[in-house]
């Protein structure tokens, strides 16, 4: 398991990674009487809408447990909303047409996902006094948003980096397999020379960069990077001197089963 503390002011927010699981809480540390907001840190809401047909704001589709009712119903106040684009040499692996073969077709993608997220009556989290305001008025049965993008194809250039956070993009993973920006899952390489630019830009606009499914160069970016902050969601397996014996697992976007696990609020 890895886990993880951020501290945003007043606002303690603790991420844990179990496999299947990504389960996250958020609590002001300094009073006992906080609710304490659950986040699933990563769903393919628009995803799982646009190329499966498995619609949000209706109950789960059969086999599936993921909708906008059955996130109320658990208590869920926050969601890590991806715009998730798959190439086309994902086309048999993802077993889906809905496939980009260019940088222009990706963005078109991750488009129509926002203006999906914007029909489903979300809010959409744009900056920290915004998600301090709704944790603190947050009641059961409210749902925001965190939009993240996973995989940064659908950014043409890092000039159009202003545009995406415009939409409301707040998180932007440059990796999934390869993209134009990094290598990735299955793809051995760290950041390309694009990929520098990206992240200089990000560092320019205050951006976060996550770096879910990036290789270990990645995390070895070029000196001249002064890297933006970082939000690891779900990494790959890094060697170690002491294997555990931990098995990887390599995860495609989709609903994952979900696991129980007792509800424990963090404090200082």
């Amino acid at each position: 398991m890895d886990a993880v503390g951020l501290r945003f002011g007043w606002l303690h927010i603790g991420f844990f990674h179990i496999e299947l699981l990504h389960y996250y809480l958020v609590q002001d540390p300094g009073s006992s009487y906080s609710r304490p907001v659950i986040v699933d840190a990563h769903l393919d809401i628009a995803w799982n809408a646009i190329s499966a047909g498995r619609g949000f704001l209706g109950e789960p589709a059969p086999g599936y447990v993921v909708s906008r009712s059955s996130l109320a119903r658990g208590g869920v106040g926050l969601v890590f909303a991806t715009l998730y684009t798959a190439p086309a040499h994902a086309r048999r692996s993802m077993r889906t047409r809905f496939v980009y073969e260019n940088a222009h077709e990706a963005g078109l993608m991750a488009t129509a996902e926002v203006n999906y997220y914007k029909s489903c009556d979300l809010t959409l989290i744009g900056d920290r006094q915004q998600l301090q305001r709704y944790v603190r008025g947050w009641r059961r049965g409210r749902l925001a948003a965190v939009l993240l993008m996973e995989g940064a194809d659908p950014v043409e250039s890092p000039a159009q980096l202003g545009a995406w956070v415009d939409r409301g993009v707040r998180i932007i993973g440059p990796a999934w397999g390869r993209t134009r920006y990094s290598g990735g899952t299955h793809a051995p390489g760290g950041l390309t020379a694009l990929g520098v630019q990206l992240l200089k830009a990000m560092r320019r606009g205050r951006d976060r960069a996550a770096r879910g499914h990036a290789r270990d160069q990645l995390l070895r970016a070029p000196p001249e990077v002064e890297r933006p902050r970082d939000s690891r969601r779900h990494r790959p397996p890094r060697s170690a001197p002491r294997p555990r014996g931990r098995g990887s697992r390599t995860r495609g976007p989709g609903d994952r089963p979900r696991r129980r696990i007792r509800r424990k609020a963090l404090r200082d």
